[in-house]
């Protein structure tokens, strides 16, 4: 049966942010590039909370609501105020003023996608620490100044979410297969996705759909080729809508066979995959190969 939690390899940085909320700080504003798990780590740090028994609210920047004043509120800004255009301190006083125990927990996904007065709200609430925070941002975006200040000013840690690492990447894969999986396969999955972790679901995911899975000896093994579905096209990280089949033969090759000349590469595959594989810095893992051009 196939089963799997995107949030598995993170236990260190669930403890960390747990830290977070019972120091001194506000919260921790949660940093990382598209696919690493932010959204779900945040979500499970406010599924725990709300199952302890303390009153959490969960806050989505988008593109659509960023041209609104207040955007990212306007879910409960029909509940805090009747007034069509609420203001900072109202809004401030509902998303705290209804716990019935301890500070209330506010989740902040997306913040580089708010508005400048949603930014403010954050801000303030943080300044003020009348709620604790958790707060994700999508590294090098372009942020408001308010969501910089939370960690600039010492208001909220900030916790720079790394890409899963190999033995992390493999308890995921082995949480969605339901057994062990074999060290080779585990680390073809990690090269291959650079320990993405939305990314490495889908690939897995791909390859069992594929058919591409056997088990020997207790322990699942991938069988065969890299299979690349559609949905990759539509994954994040490192422009997987380039990782076609031929480019993950590439890294596929390399991953069991390195290191091994260029001309020997090309031999097994195609040239362009291979120089699609290394602009995309997928083959700079494998340890200094000679550039194909």
């Amino acid at each position: 049966m196939i089963s799997g939690d995107p949030l598995a390899g993170r236990d260190g940085e669930l403890a960390f942010i747990r830290r977070a909320l019972s120091g001194g700080t506000s919260g921790v504003v949660i940093v990382g590039a598209a696919g690493l798990g932010k959204t779900r780590l945040a979500r499970e740090v406010l599924r725990l909370a709300d199952r302890a028994g303390d009153r959490t609210s969960w806050i989505v920047g988008t593109e659509s609501a960023k041209a609104l004043p207040l955007g990212a509120f306007t879910a409960v800004i029909g509940e805090a105020v009747a007034e069509q255009v609420p203001n900072v301190r109202q809004l401030i006083n509902f998303l705290v003023g209804q716990h019935h125990h301890g500070r209330a927990l506010i989740g902040v996904d997306d913040a580089h996608l708010l508005d400048g007065l949603s930014a403010h709200v954050v801000h303030q609430l943080a300044q003020a620490r009348a709620a604790r925070l958790v707060v994700t941002l999508r590294a090098g975006a372009d942020e408001p100044d308010a969501i910089t200040a939370l960690w600039k000013d010492g208001l909220l840690v900030r916790l720079d979410l790394a890409p899963l690492s190999v033995d992390a990447g493999r308890g995921m894969i082995e949480q969605i297969l339901g057994g062990a999986v074999d060290a080779r396969s585990a680390q073809r999955f990690w090269k291959l996705t650079g320990g993405n972790a939305l990314f490495l679901r889908q690939l897995v995911m791909d390859q069992i759909d594929a058919g591409r899975r056997r088990q020997t000896a207790g322990a699942w093994m991938w069988d065969g080729g890299a299979a690349v579905s559609q949905s990759i096209s539509d994954m994040v990280g490192r422009q997987p809508r380039e990782l076609t089949p031929d480019v993950a033969l590439v890294v596929d090759t390399l991953s069991q066979c390195e290191p091994l000349a260029v001309d020997a590469v090309c031999d097994m595959v195609d040239r362009v995959a291979l120089e699609t594989a290394e602009r995309l810095r997928l083959c700079d893992e494998f340890g200094g190969r000679p550039s194909p051009r």
